[in-house]
């Protein structure tokens, strides 16, 4: 049975067609190093705050929606408990109504805050960035793989206001579909499916059923 769920209804200024977007991973010895701390306060000794990988399933019913001339296809079932190191909106054109929301997440060991301390972290023009100064235990394929920049697609209005709510050091959980957007010209946004690649294309599309904050 397919899923129920309201698209935001945001109004539409002029077209803006976004390009795939992704991580872009600053050189990891970069000192000083910029951007915003990810984790200014956290028990440096309570291990990962976010501990297991994102869970990715087939979906037993194929689907798709049209939204204002775009095609939106869900390509597997999605869900992620991970530490929102960052949050990035974005209003402007059709991608900025149906994608407003970036959020770059952290789980497993690149969740701990023994480590995430030292980051510092960036969003722009759909990409994350992040970097560490020399001297850290920080592995950069750790952070590679262990963290990524997440485009949100809120299925209702007050599941984008949730979203809009989260703030460095919240651990959220997230729930919904990976999905792929593309219209008759040509546009093609694409979600990753896999947690091991970076660069281009490397982050995850989500349409957001349900979202959750814990900030205990």
């Amino acid at each position: 049975m397919r899923p129920k769920f309201l698209l935001p209804i945001l109004a539409v200024a002029c077209l803006s067609l976004a390009g795939p977007a992704s991580a872009f991973i600053l050189p990891s010895d970069l000192d000083p190093y910029a951007g915003k701390r990810a984790l200014d306060r956290a028990d440096p000794d309570s291990g990962p705050l976010a501990p297991e990988k994102p869970a990715q399933v087939d979906l037993e019913e194929e689907f798709s929606l049209d939204w204002n001339g775009y095609k939106i296809e869900a390509v597997q079932g999605f869900a992620i408990e991970a530490l929102a190191l960052g949050k990035k909106e974005y209003f402007e054109g059709d991608m900025g109504a149906l994608v407003p929301v970036d959020l770059a997440l952290a789980w497993g060991e690149a969740s701990d805050p023994a480590w995430v301390k030292h980051l510092r972290v960036t969003q722009s023009e759909r990409l994350y960035r992040w970097s560490f100064p020399r001297g850290t235990e920080l592995v950069q394929e750790t952070v590679e793989v262990s963290s990524a920049n997440m485009h949100m697609m809120p299925a209702t209005p007050e599941i984008l206001e949730i979203l809009k709510s989260v703030g460095p050091g919240d651990v959220v959980r997230i729930s919904g579909f990976l999905v792929n957007i593309s219209n008759e010209e040509g546009f093609e946004w694409n979600s990753s499916l896999v947690r091991t690649d970076t660069g281009l294309g490397a982050c995850e599309l989500i349409l957001v059923e349900s979202v959750e904050i814990d900030r205990d």
